[in-house]
């Protein structure tokens, strides 16, 4: 009723926990985990600590996140506590030149992870330009799908890139699926103190508020792209990621909202269930793409 097939890869169900949002210590929530799969926080080659100052601010209905991408790097990324799952697990990484790429992929092979989502859109890394035009690194792309020969790569982009030549671009390199969207950029002010209250400036912003973004970002890259579609931002019940399905998305990834319930993986699909069954809808794939 309500599992995906995607490439050979099967999914129990069509709700991942999108990059960033869980970890081993939330493992103990769950007496069965809720989630199709699993996405595992951004690593890059090396260790980062991350962006200094405020990290997060809550918002009505949101946050405000400045991580920076802090992390161990890929060498010592422990998947360990994740393996044992029903739920697919997939890794998302920032390749951020060739001379990366060898070690990246033998990390990859040696930990024996399928899937990959590479991360083209985190808006709060302090020093890295803004990417909008992805054949600006056309060979890098090619580089990174050729080097990945045994693995499911998945591209995330901002809102900024959902762009038709982008989507076309990646479906022509031979991505296996594009995720969107990311964080939106913002700021916010301290008016006591007169600065800015993030270090970077800039934050990414997440909540609620985001679905009506998400929603168009699939709607658009629906009618550019054949490509496998991850639905993300602003998902916080059932209805949301019904939306996201009758837009085109294959799966759809909860963000933020985990933070403000670990119950509500639970509730997604326990809602699902229930509207299929009352509309009478043997299979989500009757509902995906009505709408375009």
């Amino acid at each position: 009723m309500i599992d995906v097939k995607l490439k050979g890869l099967t999914f129990k169900n069509p709700l991942l926990a999108a990059s960033g949002t869980f970890s081993k210590e939330q493992l103990g929530f769950y007496k069965d985990i809720p989630f199709g799969g699993v996405v595992l926080k951004t690593h890059t080659l090396q260790a980062r600590s991350g962006n200094p100052g405020l990290r997060i601010m809550e918002l009505p209905g949101g946050m405000m996140n400045s991580i920076g991408l802090a992390n161990p790097g890929i060498s010592e990324l422990d998947i360990s506590p994740f393996v044992s799952l029903d739920s697919l697990l997939i890794v998302s990484v920032a390749i951020l030149d060739e001379s990366e790429i060898e070690k990246f992929t033998a990390s990859i092979r040696q930990k024996e992870i399928g899937i990959v989502e590479l991360n083209l859109s985190c808006p709060n890394i302090m020093g890295k330009p803004s990417l909008e035009d992805l054949s600006d690194i056309k060979p890098l792309l090619k580089s990174i799908r050729a080097a990945f020969t045994e693995t499911t790569i998945w591209v995330k982009l901002s809102v900024f890139q959902v762009k038709q030549k982008n989507a076309e671009l990646l479906e022509e390199i031979g991505f296996d699926g594009i995720t969107a969207i990311n964080t939106l950029p913002g700021i916010d002010v301290d008016i006591h103190n007169r600065s800015f209250k993030f270090k970077n400036k800039v934050a990414g912003l997440s909540g609620r508020f985001l679905l009506p973004v998400g929603l168009k970002a699939i709607s658009d890259l629906r009618k550019w792209t054949n490509l496998p579609l991850l639905g993300c931002g602003g998902v916080f019940d059932h209805e949301d990621l019904i939306k996201y399905l009758m837009v085109g998305a294959d799966l759809v990834q909860l963000g933020s909202g985990i933070f403000s319930s670990p119950k509500r993986a639970e509730m997604i699909i326990k809602g699902l269930r229930e509207y299929l069954e009352s509309s009478n809808i043997r299979h989500i794939n009757e509902i995906k793409g009505v709408l375009q």
